[in-house]
């Protein structure tokens, strides 16, 4: 069972998190490519619009396996408690989530995708944004 760590936002709000160092020893790390910064830098370059989604909360957007979720739990002074859907601080979290986005984006057109990020863009001229 991993620790619970309370921490401050910049706004003074409290923030709990879950200590996951301990899980992330044990585990296997899956490993999915980032995209090159430069290379999603050149392919936009010529790019008239630009468009850019962030996914807010964005890995909790997968669910967690059935035989994974035990994995995940902390222990609270209000009791235990499991994550449902993948928590933010899994060492394969980052790779996972690019992983599916870069599937479920695949084949549409002027769309990247970095992480949390999703990068939409074309190459209009102005001329024909007029009309």
């Amino acid at each position: 069972m991993s620790p619970i760590v309370i921490s401050l936002y910049s706004n003074g709000e409290l923030r709990l998190c879950v200590d996951f160092r301990c899980l992330n020893d044990a585990i296997w790390v899956d490993v999915y490519p980032l995209p090159n910064l430069q290379e999603l830098t050149s392919t936009v370059n010529n790019a008239t619009v630009l468009s850019t989604i962030d996914l807010t909360s964005a890995y909790h957007q997968i669910e967690l396996d059935v035989n994974s979720k035990h994995c995940t739990a902390f222990m609270t002074p209000e009791g235990a408690y499991q994550y449902k859907r993948m928590p933010f601080g899994l060492a394969s979290a980052s790779a996972i989530f690019q992983s599916v986005l870069s599937r479920i984006v695949q084949g549409l057109p002027g769309t990247k995708v970095f992480q949390e990020d999703i990068l939409v863009h074309e190459e209009t001229s102005l001329s024909m944004m007029s009309d």
